[in-house]
């Protein structure tokens, strides 16, 4: 019989197998680094459409980040692993971000999301794009059901009282309550 701690050993690892694959495409830097503008351009788009006050907040903000994250969710343990582009509001400069969060809580999820986040302050900016920092830790719940044009979803977030997260489902399932770690550091293949 297999152990409890080696089965969310084994879910974790499924979990993380299953979310590697979202990343920008191409093969080149600038094929990279366009093919993460346009997810940035779209998701922002379909964001600011939904949540109609965010505009303004993001231009008010001292940046923000737009990202595109696969998430597996089993019982109590999930992953999600994904991309993102973190804007300066300053200095226009566009950093593309890996990211990878390890979850656990009751609940299953398995979807693709998007997700944006504002930068409040300067500092929060600097943090996110300092990738050396290490591990953030912050709380989700979400429920959902997203199949091409049919469904929705709620969710929540939060990491800093420096920063807002809104989250959208692109397509999937789920139903959480969730701590999270999470680490983002610059991409080395598109920067």
């Amino acid at each position: 019989m297999i152990g409890p701690w080696k089965a969310v050993a084994g879910l974790a690892l499924c979990a993380t197998a299953l979310t590697a694959c979202v990343s920008p495409g191409g093969d080149s830097k600038d094929e990279m680094r366009a093919s993460a503008m346009r997810m940035h351009d779209e998701v922002l788009a379909r964001a600011t459409a939904i949540w109609p006050g965010l505009q303004g907040e993001i231009d008010g903000a001292a940046g923000y980040g737009v990202f595109d994250t696969a998430v597996l969710k089993i019982l109590i343990v999930g992953t999600a692993n994904g991309y993102g582009v973190i804007a300066d509001n300053a200095s226009a400069t566009r950093t593309i971000m890996d990211n990878f969060t390890i979850a656990l809580g009751p609940g299953v999820e398995l979807s693709r999301s998007n997700a944006i986040v504002v930068f409040h302050t300067r500092e929060a900016l600097e943090a996110a794009l300092d990738g050396d920092d290490g591990w953030d830790f912050g709380a989700a719940a979400m429920i959902g059901l997203e199949i091409g044009d049919v469904g929705g979803d709620a969710s929540t977030s939060s990491i800093s009282d420096e920063a807002s997260t809104y989250r959208d489902m692109d397509y999937g399932i789920g139903i959480h309550a969730s701590i999270f770690w999470l680490d983002m550091d610059p991409s080395e293949d598109a920067n």
